[in-house]
């Protein structure tokens, strides 16, 4: 295929299992991002596809080539993959100008069509293109190593937290223009983020890692909707928690019944319901939906939304404790009793 592709990808650092058997393809054009928390093996899988690691187990092929090779000890070293790494840390030299750091990839080899100036200029640091890195902001260092990765027309590109040195506002403006720059490009990118927000925004496809395993692979919208277990829903923030008891394929619980199938009768379940599922309903009367007392035991203000800690009767003299966050200012005072809707989209049911 053209892209990049890994096939049964195993390795260990000494006695450490690091990836237990990975397989994945990204396809030309094509921007995926593995997703997972930190030490679960996203970086490792990275700089083996660079060829900065030799392959323990498997096998990894670029544009149909083999570039590495456990089974006979292929290895193709990096400078002859034509792949674009580009660190967290941007690595940009400090003695060269942003021009230079940009041109560097290009020495030794005729790659048309790349114009440094105008490349710059499209990015806005051409007023900064006689500049040393120490002089830019994050900002501009990031899309200055963008632009120098980018520069000798990778086949395959991998990026690695690319944003993560950047304060949240930076950070929501540089991905656009990444993204915009990495499309335009047209190779294979597989980025590494443990941001699921950025991996949201960034992939066309989601690569969820957990303990160096693929948990599930899938697009933005089936990744969040449609969690194959607990871990992946979590990875998109907090979660409320309720126990419950299968039988006839449902659970019923203090605020409402839902649906498990596929489980057997009698089994115990977990129900996570995110906090953005529950929503504070009008008190106009004008909304019909299903709807729960609760009683607010506090508010704040996050600023876009609102934080609400709120408790329920369980039906047995005692209270469940739930979270909800509501979208602008909502701030009932402690005490308030409040009608709670939910949203049956953002609830999953699991195996206990």
């Amino acid at each position: 295929m053209n892209g990049l592709s890994l096939e049964g990808i195993i390795h260990a650092f000494g006695e450490q299992p690091v990836i237990a058997g990975m397989s994945l393809d990204v396809a030309r054009g094509e921007l995926a991002c593995l997703l997972g928390p930190s030490g679960c093996g996203k970086t490792t899988l990275l700089r083996l596809a660079a060829g900065l690691e030799h392959l323990q187990r498997g096998r990894i092929m670029i544009d149909g080539e083999v570039v590495a090779n456990a089974a006979d000890g292929h290895h193709v070293p990096p400078e002859r993959r034509r792949v674009g790494l580009m660190f967290q840390d941007y690595a940009l030299f400090p003695h060269l100008t942003l021009a230079e750091n940009v041109r560097f990839g290009l020495k030794g080899a005729s790659f048309r069509g790349f114009r440094v100036e105008e490349a710059l200029a499209r990015v806005g640091l051409a007023p900064f293109a006689r500049a040393y890195p120490h002089t830019l902001s994050g900002g501009q260092q990031q899309r200055a190593a963008l632009l120098r990765v980018l520069a000798p027309g990778p086949r395959v590109l991998l990026l690695d937290e690319p944003f993560s040195d950047l304060d949240v506002n930076r950070r929501i403006q540089v991905r656009e223009a990444t993204l915009d720059l990495l499309k335009e490009a047209g190779a294979a990118t597989l980025m590494v983020t443990h941001d699921s927000e950025e991996a949201m925004f960034m992939a066309d496809r989601i690569l969820v890692m957990n303990a160096g395993r693929m948990v599930q692979s899938g697009s933005p919208f089936d990744i969040y909707f449609h969690p194959a277990d607990a871990f992946v829903a979590e990875l998109f923030g907090p979660v409320n928690r309720l126990p419950g008891l299968v039988r006839d394929r449902v659970v019923d619980t203090p605020i409402g019944r839902f649906d498990a199938p596929g489980l057997t009768d009698a089994s115990r379940v977990e129900i996570l319901i995110r906090l953005e599922g529950l929503a504070v309903m009008a008190d106009d009367g004008t909304d019909n939906r299903p709807s729960f007392p609760a009683r607010v035991a506090s508010s704040r203000l996050l600023g876009r939304s609102s934080h609400l800690s709120l408790r329920i009767s369980d039906g047995n003299a005692g209270y469940i404790a739930l979270q909800c966050r509501a979208p602008g200012v909502l701030l009932p005072n402690p005490g308030d009793v409040v009608q709670i809707c939910v949203d049956r989209s953002q609830v999953f049911v699991f195996p206990a």
